[in-house]
């Protein structure tokens, strides 16, 4: 019976259980009776009580609402139809294509004029810009003469002259004082199809115009695919989706009427 007993105390209490005991930590040396052999104990070791891993608490963020709560505050619109304004999206297409007219005429003269020219957006200070006629007086001077008179803003005289020389309008402008005279130039062909190109450049930009009336509106729609039903919230969509498909027929039609008198008119 002793001899078991010594045996358990052995195993129990081997040497290789405290062979590797943490850097500065306390020790006890006691003997032990089964193998009359001192023994070193951790102090960590002597602590026996097993602890349950602590919970973690579940945090509440307060203040913190979700996707659904955020939505049942806002006015929940009472049919599918009250989604979009239909009549604000076809007032800012109407704004897009008014605007690609505007810029499409004055940017796309074939010969300067006084009013493409007055309408130049020349850099200014702080990397703003501002359009020509807010800063010179630009007139006409028969018979092939434009005249541009900065003497109210002369600071901006070389800001103008670089913005007319890249202007693609074939000008090369000639400083007197505190005015700028250009000559109109002969139009060639190569003016023409430079022209011709500016305006494709420009119906580009206004038809990313149109895909961004287009894009905000899906988005709203989509933001109540849990409260309506699928299917009229697409029918919703298609009717935006076709308004926009419709302005860039527009703006082609425009674009190649343009293009056919600024290649064919001689």
């Amino acid at each position: 019976m002793a001899g078991s007993i010594r045996n358990i105390c052995s195993k129990l209490l081997h040497p290789r259980h405290f062979s590797k005991l943490p850097p500065k930590q306390h020790v006890f040396e006691f003997t032990n009776p089964c193998v009359h052999q001192p023994i070193i104990l951790s102090s960590r070791l002597l602590n026996t009580t097993a602890q349950a891993p602590a919970k973690k608490k579940n945090k509440k963020h307060f203040g913190s609402k979700s996707k659904d709560q955020k939505l049942q505050n806002e006015d929940r619109p009472a049919s599918v139809d009250e989604i979009v304004n239909m009549e604000e999206v076809n007032r800012l297409f109407a704004e897009v294509l008014a605007d690609f007219h505007n810029e499409l005429v004055s940017k796309t003269s074939i010969r300067a004029s006084q009013a493409s020219l007055s309408q130049l957006s020349i850099d200014i200070d702080s990397g703003k810009t501002i359009d020509l006629q807010y800063i010179a007086q630009v007139s006409v001077k028969p018979p092939n003469l434009i005249h541009i008179n900065l003497s109210s803003h002369p600071q901006y005289i070389a800001s103008v002259r670089k913005r007319l020389q890249r202007a693609d309008l074939s000008l090369n402008p000639r400083v007197d004082g505190t005015s700028l005279f250009i000559e109109i130039p002969k139009v060639t062909r190569d003016h023409r199809e430079k022209l011709s190109k500016a305006a494709k450049m420009i119906s580009d930009q206004h038809k990313v115009k149109v895909r961004q009336v287009q894009n905000s509106n899906v988005k709203i729609i989509n933001k109540w695919k849990d409260y309506f039903s699928i299917d009229d919230l697409r029918k919703l969509e298609n009717k935006v989706l076709e308004l926009g498909k419709l302005q860039n027929r527009k703006i082609d039609e425009l674009l190649k009427s343009r293009q056919k008198e600024l290649l064919n008119d001689q």
